[in-house]
């Protein structure tokens, strides 16, 4: 689901890059053909059996299909250490030769 409520944004990387992270999958294991993932407002995504069929909203988290996409990967969270650009070069600026 790609509703506000569903997803979280976090940033990532060294350059701090906003990702969305997907929390809900309401239907992981879904099957339907044709559906081009990572595309939300697909007609087809009604047909999935996540979808109630009287009014087109999920039966997991009751957002409407317009809303879902499917998405073909999981995401994994690690802690990575970077070094900051500008404190290096200020330590440089400030370290001798021979500190080096």
């Amino acid at each position: 689901c790609t509703d506000e409520s569903c997803i979280e944004r976090k940033l990532v990387g060294k350059e701090r890059r906003q990702q969305i992270i997907y929390k809900e999958h309401c239907h992981p294991t879904c099957h339907l053909k044709g559906v081009s993932p990572e595309v939300t407002n697909d007609s087809r995504l009604i047909k999935c059996s996540a979808m109630n069929n009287n009014n087109g909203n999920c039966k997991s988290c009751s957002h409407h299909y317009t809303q879902h996409m499917h998405v073909t990967y999981e995401l994994e969270e690690s802690t990575m250490k970077f070094v900051d650009d500008n404190v290096k070069n200020a330590i440089d600026e400030h370290t001798t030769e021979k500190e080096k």
